[in-house]
Formats: C-alpha cells, structure tokens, sequence
C-alpha cells in the first residue's frame, strides 16, 4: 500500500513527504507420492517434497525540505524477511500381522535452509546514512528420523498405541536428537464408555518467533541452533469419552499437563522495528 505524496506549506516553504508499505507472504509445495502393496500383509509408500514459504514486510518514508533553505531531507526504509524451504524424502510402511494387530514404521529426511533477517536504512540529511542488517544469512540445517508405532488390541476391553521416534537434527556444526516416546491406552468400561491416558515426549527444531504487538503477520520462523536450543515438551493427558447411540453423538472430557523448555520470544517492550533489545 503506497500513500500519494502529501505536501504541508509553511511560511519557511513546504514539506513533502510519502509513505509506503508492502506485505508479501506464500506457500507453495510440489510432492510426488509412490504406493505399492508388497505382500498381502505389508504395504508401503514413498514421498518426495519440496515446500517454500516466504514472508515479507517493507516499510518505506519519505521526507523532502523545499524551503530556500532546503536543510532537511530523511529517506527511511525498514524490511523483516522470513523463509523456510525443505526438500523431503521419507518411506512408510504398514503391516497387520492380525486383525487386531498394526504395526506402522518409516523414515524421513529433511534438508532445511532457513533465511530470517531484517534489514534498516536511514538516511537524514545532515546526518550520515545508517544502513543495518541483520540475520539476513541463509542456515542449513538437516534432520534424519526414524519411528516405529504397534497399535494392538491385548484383550475384548484394553488396547494401546506404542510409539517411538528418533531424531537426529544437525546445524552449524552442532548436532542435537534424542528419543521422543508416545504411549496411548484405552480401556472400556462399559459398552459405550472409554478411559483414555496418553503421554508423550517431543522435540521441535523450528522456533516461531511472534511479535505480539503487531496486527500483521509479522512471525518469523528461525532454526535451533549453537546459540538457541530446540524446543522440548512432555504431555500427561486422561480423558473419558462417552458415545449416545440415540444421537449420534460422543462427549468427552480431558484433563492435561504439559510442559514446555526452550521457548523463544522478543523481549517485553521489543519488536521488529527495534530488533536490538531481542
């Protein structure tokens, strides 16, 4: 969005100034996807992806002295940037050894290069020029994973979903991973009532960087690095769920505890606009 040039007269002379903004943000993915049955117990599948996001956010400002004297002129201009592009490749598998028995186990791998960055001139006559980047370096980074999930009924009333991944995250040099566990169990009590308890331990290699105060877009997505840790969450849920068959209907109700490590966020008081006190 661009504002015409507005001029204020003055008894000096006038005054013309201009300002402009332009927000940029989009998504795009192509995959390709390979499904073959191997046996008549065990099926498989092959992903090949590339995905792109791109954000961004310029500001500019225009100031112009036409007085005599012609002393002040200012020439501003602030731009946030952020970027994801992965390219993926990862192989699913499914096998029913029994009816009452599914196993499902695969692995991925993800080459990632990130570009979050900001960038700031200013220029104000008589002052000398400032010119300020940040961030604006591009980061690589790749992540291996493997996991392996037994859905199995144990008897008429207990069923549980067993789960395990491993993940290995490497960037600038640095490596990090770890064993993410997933238990679920489910027990009926009566025909149409279940107890659920679940837990599960996660890592994420991705930072959503909010700006709170803004009404815009305006999140940046940057990588863990030497420098900032990976998130880490655990999660403690039960629940009980109870199914109507005369309405068609199933009601629920959950408790939870989670607990989360690593979190990034600005500062209190700091946005994009003043990125020193992040």
């Amino acid at each position: 969005m661009t504002q015409k040039p507005q001029t204020i007269a003055g008894p000096q002379g006038e005054l013309r100034y201009q300002n402009a903004s332009n927000l940029r943000y989009g998504n795009a993915l192509a995959s390709l996807r390979w499904n073959r049955t191997l046996t008549p117990q065990l099926f498989g599948n092959a992903t090949l992806a590339a995905t792109r996001f791109r954000y961004a956010n310029e500001q500019t400002f225009e100031l112009e002295d036409r007085s005599p004297a012609g002393k002040l002129s200012e020439d501003s201009r602030a731009s946030f940037t952020s970027g994801v592009q992965d390219v993926l490749v990862k192989a699913d598998f499914e096998y029913y050894p029994s009816p009452a028995h599914q196993i499902r186990f695969g692995a991925t791998a993800v080459q990632h290069a990130f570009t979050p960055g900001s960038n700031f001139f200013t220029s104000r006559t008589p002052v000398a020029a400032l010119d300020t980047t940040l961030g604006s370096q591009r980061v690589g980074a790749r992540e291996v994973a493997l996991y392996g999930e037994d859905e199995i009924r144990l008897t008429a009333r207990l069923s549980a979903n067993l789960g395990l991944r491993v993940v290995r995250y490497w960037v600038e040099g640095q490596g990090f991973g770890g064993l993410q566990p997933r238990v679920l169990a489910t027990y009926l009590v009566g025909e149409h009532t279940a107890v659920k308890a679940s837990y599960a331990s996660m890592q994420q290699y991705l930072h959503l960087l909010s700006n709170n105060g803004a009404g815009l877009p305006t999140d940046l997505w940057v990588p863990a690095t030497r420098r900032v840790a990976p998130q880490r969450a655990q999660q403690l849920a039960l629940g009980v769920a109870h199914t109507l068959p005369e309405w068609g209907l199933e009601v629920s109700v959950e408790a939870f505890q989670k607990s989360m490590r690593d979190l990034i966020e600005f500062r209190e008081g700091a946005t994009f606009y003043n990125s020193s006190q992040n």
